[in-house]
């Protein structure tokens, strides 16, 4: 083998091994892009999701405070039966619950989600504390009614 056949292979090795690598970091590159596409895609579906399944919650919950309402200010009216709105409060429960539920398979549990609301609207804490003594005091009225 000549100087010159011994220089030529030396270059086509060394395209070959340039091609290769070219092609790998072209593999790599778009590997990584199908993966963030994948990435995203998932983000979006929980983000729709979660919004799908809060709007649900909140729809219910409306529908149960109108139906009280009226049912406050109508109360000889029958169009609505006690029957529709335990119906009703049970859907709202348990649509309450799956969206809870959500949360927590996110990582929004133990108050994140609190926090994050509240850094925006510094009167989220007592508006949730608020709630949570008139619940209380509407649990204990409720337990000393079903001992009665």
């Amino acid at each position: 083998m000549t100087k010159r056949e011994k220089i030529l292979s030396g270059i086509i090795v060394l395209l070959c091994v340039g091609i290769l690598a070219v092609g790998y970091k072209a593999y790599n590159y778009r590997k990584v892009l199908i993966e963030k596409k994948k990435i995203i895609a998932q983000k979006d579906e929980n983000f729709l999701k979660g919004m799908k399944l809060s709007y649900e919650a909140y729809t219910r919950l409306q529908l149960v405070d109108i139906m009280r309402t009226y049912g406050i200010r109508h109360p000889l009216s029958s169009s609505v039966s006690q029957v529709e709105f335990q119906t009703a409060l049970t859907k709202t429960s348990e649509s309450n619950q799956k969206y809870s539920n959500f949360l927590e398979e996110n990582g929004f549990k133990d108050g994140k989600l609190s926090n994050l609301i509240n850094k925006e609207n510094p009167d989220f804490f007592t508006i949730q504390d608020k709630y949570q003594s008139f619940a209380k005091i509407l649990d204990e009225e409720d337990a000393k009614s079903k001992k009665e």
